[in-house]
C-alpha cells in the first residue's frame, strides 16, 4: 500500500512479483489487491494477460472492513498498529475515527482508481462483485480465458474465503 503515496516504483514492482512469482502454482497467477499493486508494466500491458479487475461497493466494502477489525485479531491488529495498511487510514483511527466507515469508503475509491489503470491491458475486465455472482458469468469467463468447459456449482459461490474462525 505505500505505492499509494511513493507512486509505481517499476524496479520494486518487478522484484516483487519475482518473488510472488516463486509461490505461485504455475501458469496462472491470481492476486489479491495487495499483490496486484505489485504487477510490473511488461505484465499489464502483455497480450497475453487476462486482468479481472472485480469492484465492489464502497459502503459495503467499508462495512465488511470495519466488521473485521472487530472479528478478527489479525485484522484489528494491523487495521491499528500497521502504518499503511489501507491507505490513508492512519494508526488507531479505526479504533478513535467516528467516522470510519465513509473513510474506508474513500480507500475503496482509491483502491478502484488504481486498478483503473490495469484497463491499458487489452484483456482488462471489470466487473462488480454482484456480477460475479450471477449464474453463468464464471462458466463464461473460465471459457474465454482458459479456453476451458468448466461448470461452477452456485453452492461453491456461496463458501466465503475470509470467513472467520
Amino acid at each position: 500500500n505505500l505505492m499509494y503515496y511513493t507512486g509505481n516504483m517499476e524496479f520494486l514492482k518487478r522484484i516483487l512479483f519475482k518473488i510472488q512469482l516463486k509461490t505461485g502454482k504455475g501458469g496462472a497467477v491470481f492476486c489479491d489487491p495487495l499483490t496486484a499493486m505489485c504487477l510490473p508494466k511488461n505484465i499489464v500491458e502483455n497480450p497475453d494477460v487476462f486482468l479481472l479487475h472485480v469492484t465492489r461497493n464502497d459502503h459495503e466494502f467499508a462495512q465488511s472492513m470495519f466488521r473485521l477489525t472487530r472479528k478478527r485479531f489479525a485484522s484489528m491488529f494491523a487495521h491499528n498498529f500497521i502504518p499503511w495498511w489501507q491507505p490513508s487510514v492512519w494508526p488507531l483511527e479505526n479504533l478513535f475515527n467516528p467516522n470510519i466507515i465513509k473513510k474506508y469508503e474513500r480507500v475503496s475509491q482509491l483502491k478502484n482508481s488504481y486498478f483503473e489503470g490495469l484497463s491499458v491491458n487489452p484483456n482488462y475486465r471489470k466487473v462488480t462483485m454482484q456480477t460475479c455472482f450471477e449464474d453463468g458469468f464464471l462458466n463464461e469467463l473460465i471459457k474465454e480465458v482458459f479456453e476451458l468447459e468448466i461448470k461452477v456449482d452456485r453452492s461453491i459461490l456461496n463458501i466465503k474465503s475470509n470467513q472467520s474462525t
